[in-house]
């Protein structure tokens, strides 16, 4: 007899457990429903106001599914301006002046 009374405690212990678990889903679903209520009511209200004139083009807006046009990396680092460049700059550029101090 005293096994039939603890299961009946288990039984009961389980179906209370059971009851927290749907409660607790619901308050999760109500709680995820309000959240994307909310995010649409925002959306919206954006979508109303319109973006601040260059706000689409920062890159946090971009897609990433498009692409900017990046610059290629420079990989040389020796630069030097030739002497054969200075003088056809001198000769073309200044012919007829006088020379630069």
């Amino acid at each position: 007899m005293d096994d039939h009374g603890g299961q009946d405690d288990l039984s009961a212990a389980m179906a209370l457990m059971q009851q927290q678990i749907q409660q607790m889903k619901q308050t999760i679903n109500t709680q995820r429903a309000a959240r994307q209520a909310a995010a649409e009511l925002d959306a919206q209200q954006v979508e109303q106001q319109g973006a601040p004139i260059g706000e689409r083009n920062l890159p946090r807006n971009f897609p990433t599914a498009r692409s900017t046009i990046n610059l290629p990396p420079c990989t040389r680092h020796d630069y030097e301006i030739k002497s054969g460049l200075i003088s056809l700059v001198q000769e073309k550029m200044f012919n007829g002046l006088g020379p630069m101090p």
